[in-house]
């Protein structure tokens, strides 16, 4: 930048430039620190970087094994995390075994009912409870349902927790006493209600999301179709490609289905 270019920029009024800059995005807000020192000391007086939201390097990466009590940790000699979960208050009782992951962080489910249990960031050894999700009932059926970790730092410090039903292989011996129209019901359903946990209320809640395009099928079908080791989760992915939901903003989503002959869905929000 030029002397009259960078005279310019700082030039503006200070409460118009905050105003200006608080609206960036924080990868955008770094670049800006170094328009010129006027923009550099606003930026660090006013405190509108926050550091925790910037990109941090990789120390290792968590791999989970089925028959391990812990999460293996694969880093560099030296590093301080472990996957032993040990600031925990179950660390030595039962296994911590992982159910979804999200930039930095690790849903861990309970042993015995699979249920999502604790949300911990193992660098900072920082852990919430998240207390029992709400059954999920959907056209009389009390389902099963599987937890997705959604978090952003660079959107948000909060996180959330998404339960989302599915059919298992094995419904029908589930549910002896169901409508039989019930068979032939779109899945999933134009309209869906999810149990969600924020961080920032702690607390669970229902959330209704509505369906764009069309179902995959039938409950009949689904079922049929689904692998019975595999294919009967769906996965919850989102456009910002962060593994899983990346908060589910709009309450709407889309299906796809992949694979000769099974479903293997995809729900993007």
């Amino acid at each position: 930048m030029g002397q009259d270019e960078d005279n310019r920029a700082a030039s503006l009024p200070d409460d118009l430039l905050v105003d200006i800059l608080g609206r960036l995005a924080p990868r955008y807000l770094a670049v800006s620190r170094s328009v010129c020192k006027a923009w550099q000391a606003t930026i660090d007086a006013r405190r509108l970087l926050r550091t925790e939201m910037l990109p941090l390097r990789l120390h290792g990466i968590f791999m989970y094994f089925s028959f391990h009590k812990f999460p293996e940790f694969f880093s560099r000699p030296g590093t301080p995390i472990t996957g032993k979960m040990d600031f925990l208050p179950s660390a030595n009782k039962k296994r911590s075994e992982v159910q979804d992951h999200c930039n930095g962080l690790l849903l861990l489910q309970d042993e015995d009912t699979g249920i999502p249990k604790y949300v911990v960031n193992p660098a900072t050894g920082r852990w919430d409870s998240l207390g029992n999700s709400p059954p999920i009932r959907v056209m009389g059926m009390e389902l099963s349902s599987d937890g997705y970790l959604a978090f952003d730092p660079m959107v948000s410090p909060h996180y959330e927790v998404f339960m989302v039903p599915y059919i298992p292989w094995n419904w029908k011996r589930e549910c002896e006493h169901l409508d039989p129209s019930i068979e032939e019901s779109e899945w999933p359903p134009a309209t869906f209600i999810l149990n969600i946990f924020s961080s920032r209320t702690h607390c669970w809640e229902p959330r209704s999301f509505h369906r764009e395009g069309d179902a995959l099928g039938t409950i009949t079908e689904m079922q049929a179709r689904y692998l019975p080791v595999y294919g009967y989760a769906p996965f919850l992915v989102s456009s910002t490609a962060c593994g899983v939901s990346r908060p589910l903003y709009g309450g709407l989503y889309t299906v796809g289905g992949h694979g000769e002959g099974y479903f293997f869905p995809t729900w993007v929000a």
